[in-house]
């Protein structure tokens, strides 16, 4: 059984919540950018990986931010292998090629990001405010009501893609 993740942004308990639906919209708007980065992001955690081999000499964990590796096997065998801060493993021969053949336990995440926070922050209220059917109309110009929780500004984007991933879809 896989345990739940700590907040992305730590902010559940100092935020005063005029509801429920509040706090599970901004439980939602950190679930949506994990989602999408690919990652837990934040906070540093240790999680173990149980990974597919990938027959060569490196092979990439699910992280942008390696602090620590704790242990690693290949296929069964503990092994020592070079990392690096991005994620990257590498060994002297090769990885398994087996499904589910690698094992690494590795502390792994940012400390803090409040860019990130904001963000997080921003994406959740827009979802309340959308939530509860509240528009803006300025003459011809109409604000607010984002049809989706999870819908990201392009400047949101920005910020979020130095988090994501590579060769996601």
């Amino acid at each position: 059984m896989t345990e739940p993740l700590p907040p992305l942004v730590d902010v559940l308990a100092e935020v005063a919540y005029e509801s429920d639906i509040a706090r599970l919209r901004l439980e939602a708007a950190m679930g949506a950018v994990r989602d999408y980065c690919g990652w837990h992001i934040s906070p540093v955690i240790t999680q173990t990986f149980v990974l597919d081999g990938s027959g060569g000499r490196e092979l990439p964990l699910p992280t942008l931010q390696l602090v620590n590796l704790v242990s690693a096997s290949n296929d069964g065998v503990d092994v020592d292998p070079e990392w690096s801060t991005d994620g990257t493993l590498r060994i002297c021969g090769r990885w398994t090629e087996r499904f589910r053949g690698v094992q690494v336990v590795a502390e792994h995440g940012f400390a803090s990001l409040p860019a990130l926070s904001a963000l997080v922050l921003d994406v959740a209220e827009r979802a309340t405010l959308g939530g509860s059917g509240l528009r803006e109309k300025v003459g011809p110009f109409e604000f607010g009501g984002t049809d989706s929780s999870a819908a990201f500004f392009a400047s949101e984007l920005g910020i979020l893609n130095r988090y994501r991933l590579p060769n996601l879809p």
